[in-house]
């Protein structure tokens, strides 16, 4: 079954069909393919420079690390090593003429090519396949060394240059929409028999139906590359080029390479995942084919994650123009011509992102997979040429959308928050420039809870003269009779002075009633140098009933009381008076302050 939920059979080989042979030419042409049978590309080692055995060596570890029997999963993955094959063997073939095999790779021999290749260290899975490598170069691979690379400070774009590739690459994709609509309305009307034979419409129409059926327009005589029929020509002002027909019913590279940029920004896909994405076959809200989805579901691979975690899927939903699930009804639509001929030449697929290659590649005229994104990304952004507010080229790529949407809407796409955090937005430029002001807010914030958690006022070293009762005024913004009494203990409660018992935040009407707990939570209340041994107190009694209640009871009865006490003793004390204070505790200080826990004092 295709998709399992759809009820589409799964499309059958054509007639004769023989699975090919994954290595052939003595072993050095290797063909990948993923476990579902997807073709990752023909790896021919034939033109590869360097000593014949080493490369044959090195071929055979490369087919029995490639897909479907190796660890890699991607097309991109055998692209990498196959890269960094090709440019080991040419490194030894002019630094180290003596080497003939992997026999003769030694640890100096290795330590040489890490320093002069970029990121060489990716080669040693393959090498490390090779039985006939010395032990003490498995050795010098397997030994990491012992210095700390600096991390590598990449910067994702702005919120301007986001928004402007966003709506370029949207753009991008309207235009497509709009002219292959056309053409295959076009081309119905014409297999409906609505044109006069002879007329433009039926030419253009009969260009259409061949270019739906071989992917190409109807040439002279049987070349595949000679030029068009001399009637079309006249539709497109004397040009002999095919492009002007399949343009109207596929997509160019540069529009598919639009097309990712466009699904990368909408949800924060990455490179492979795109290259790998299937069109949508699962309609969660239950419309049938005829209706378009408002909601897709839209299967994913993640190649990198354990097995059984490696498969997931995203629910897109259509709300209009900018939408996510709009942008993949548009992807579709403008792709679904291009699945239809494929499986009309007898090699059916049912990837997202597919193209018409304006030259067919070895016979074959459409493009997709990790190889032809890439180029395709190039292409539009090379056509787009997007500068940046300084004037400078755009650098677009997947991975870079993919890192510029975590960052900027704060939260991990496709991956863990772990993974998020450490390799996508910590290493950011972007994030770092602007991490000292988030910084900033998160400590004014918790000062501002503090300040709003403990409401109680202290002044230290008052006394009872008019000008010290003048100072505590200016500084409380209480009145100067008010003060007065504060100073003289006249207003004093268990743990401090309340400068208006009658009008209490906690008690809605009358006098105050709650705990003298509440006395740190309240505007009205101002402690002084005399209040402070009993505060001390408090806190240690408290201190000592958290080993005897339980932990729902401290959190619902004492915390909040302990933390308002804590901030209050450790803004204003310093820890070594605070023996000090505690001396100057008198007995019927004790006294209160048990009977104020025992709750004995309570109105």
């Amino acid at each position: 079954m295709s998709g399992g939920s759809t009820g589409r059979s799964a499309a059958l080989p054509p007639a004769g069909y023989r699975r090919p042979d994954r290595v052939s030419e003595a072993g050095l042409v290797i063909a990948a393919a993923s476990q579902d049978g997807e073709d990752l590309g023909i790896y021919d080692f034939r033109s590869c420079e360097g000593p014949d055995e080493l490369r044959r060596e090195i071929a055979w570890a490369f087919a029995q690390a490639a897909p479907p029997v190796g660890d890699w999963t991607s097309e991109s993955s055998c692209r990498t090593y196959f890269k960094f094959a090709t440019h080991f063997l040419r490194f030894v073939r002019e630094k180290y003429p003596d080497v003939e095999a992997a026999r003769h790779v030694t640890p100096a021999v290795w330590k040489a090519w890490m320093l002069a290749a970029s990121a060489g260290v990716r080669l040693r899975p393959v090498l490390l396949r090779i039985p006939g490598l010395p032990q003490a170069t498995r050795e010098a691979m397997r030994t990491r060394g012992t210095r700390q690379r600096a991390t590598a400070k990449v910067s994702s774009h702005s919120t301007e240059e986001f928004r402007a590739i966003r709506q370029a690459a949207q753009a991008k994709v309207r235009v497509a929409e709009i002219r292959i609509r056309e053409g295959r309305i076009l081309l119905e009307r014409w297999r409906d028999g609505e044109f006069e034979p002879g007329t433009d419409e039926d030419l253009w129409g009969r260009a259409l139906h061949h270019v739906s059926e071989t992917a190409d327009a109807p040439r002279n005589g049987d070349a595949v590359r000679g030029a068009i029929s001399r009637p079309l020509r006249r539709l497109v002002g004397g040009s002999g080029a095919g492009h002007h027909f399949w343009r109207r019913l596929f997509p160019t590279f540069e529009e598919m390479g639009a097309a990712a940029i466009l699904l990368c920004c909408h949800d924060g896909w990455n490179f492979t995942t795109l290259a790998r994405m299937d069109v949508p076959d699962h309609r969660p809200n239950g419309e049938t084919e005829d209706e378009d989805a408002v909601i897709q579901r839209v299967s994913t691979q993640k190649a990198r994650r354990p097995r059984r975690l490696r498969h997931g899927s995203n629910n897109l939903v259509d709300l209009g123009e900018g939408s996510a699930g709009r942008a993949m009804r548009q992807v579709v639509f403008i792709t679904e011509q291009a699945r239809a001929t494929r499986a009309a030449l007898g090699r059916p697929t049912e990837r997202l992102l597919i193209a018409r290659r304006f030259t067919p590649v070895e016979g074959e005229p459409f493009g997709m997979g990790a190889g032809s994104l890439e180029q395709a990304v190039k292409d539009w952004s090379k056509a787009a040429a997007m500068l940046t507010a300084e004037g400078t080229p755009l650098s677009l790529s997947p991975q870079r959308i993919h890192r510029t949407v975590q960052v900027l809407y704060g939260g991990p796409r496709h991956n863990t928050s772990q993974v998020s955090d450490d390799t996508y937005r910590l290493r950011d430029a972007q994030v770092r420039d602007g991490a000292a002001t988030v910084v900033a807010k998160g400590l004014q914030a918790a000062v501002d809870d503090a300040v709003e958690k403990v409401r109680m006022r202290l002044v230290r070293h008052t006394g009872e003269s008019e000008e010290q009762a003048a100072r505590l005024a200016g500084q409380t913004g209480i009145a100067l009779d008010t003060a007065k009494q504060v100073m003289a203990g006249d207003l004093d409660t268990a743990v401090g002075s309340c400068t208006d018992f009658e009008h209490s935040p906690f008690t809605p009407q009358g006098p105050c009633s709650v705990s003298f707990l509440m006395c740190f939570a309240c505007p009205n209340a101002i402690a002084t140098e005399r209040h402070l041994p009993r505060i001390l107190y408090l806190q240690a009694a408290i201190d000592s009933l958290r080993s005897v209640v339980s932990e729902a009871v401290w959190d619902a009865d004492w915390s909040a009381h302990h933390d308002r006490i804590s901030d209050l003793v450790k803004t204003h004390t310093r820890e070594d008076e605070r023996p000090a204070l505690r001396a100057r505790l008198t007995e019927a200080d004790r006294g209160l302050v048990d009977r104020m826990l025992e709750r004995r004092l309570d109105a």
